[in-house]
């Protein structure tokens, strides 16, 4: 299946779904057209969509194989202009509290042995901005959030 538009590849995922790939962006670009293509799919909603599964620079998109296949799903994205149907999807923002220091979960003084920073600069640097959700993970509520202050950097931990 030839790409088109921002979508980058598309490839079979399976007897039931193709993953629509946008990896050629950068990832906040990436992860708005990934965006875009789920709220104009959602929006149709056609009948032979059995899920989407958006990421980070990814779109699954499960289909029921009795109605479609492959060819025809690709036939469709083709042909379906997300600025008709949901270009732009408005996203909520949501306040979720920190609880720095708790017990048996306090990594600040490793956070700041790693940067160098103190303990309220981290906590500034990380309340100080807006995070984005690119992906929901496997675990309910789960969310992969970016884009991190780059001061901020650590590596992860060797268990969670």
């Amino acid at each position: 299946m030839i790409p088109f538009n921002t979508i980058s590849a598309i490839e079979p995922a399976g007897m039931n779904a193709i993953i629509l790939y946008f990896h050629d962006l950068p990832l906040l670009e990436a992860n708005k057209s990934c965006q875009r293509w789920t709220a104009a799919l959602d929006t149709i909603a056609p009948e032979w969509l059995a899920s989407l599964l958006p990421s980070y620079d990814s779109l699954v998109i499960s289909y029921h194989p009795q109605m479609i296949d492959h060819h025809g799903v690709y036939r469709f994205i083709h042909d379906l202009k997300t600025s008709d149907h949901g270009a732009n999807p408005q996203g909520r923002e949501h306040t979720i509290p920190v609880w720095y220091g708790a017990k048996d979960a306090d990594d600040l003084h490793l956070v700041s042995e790693h940067t160098g920073l103190s303990t309220d600069d981290i906590i500034a640097l990380h309340c100080g901005q807006t995070y984005r959700v690119f992906a929901v993970g496997f675990a309910p509520g789960f969310a992969y959030l970016g884009e991190l202050d780059e001061k901020l950097a650590c590596p992860r931990l060797s268990s969670p």
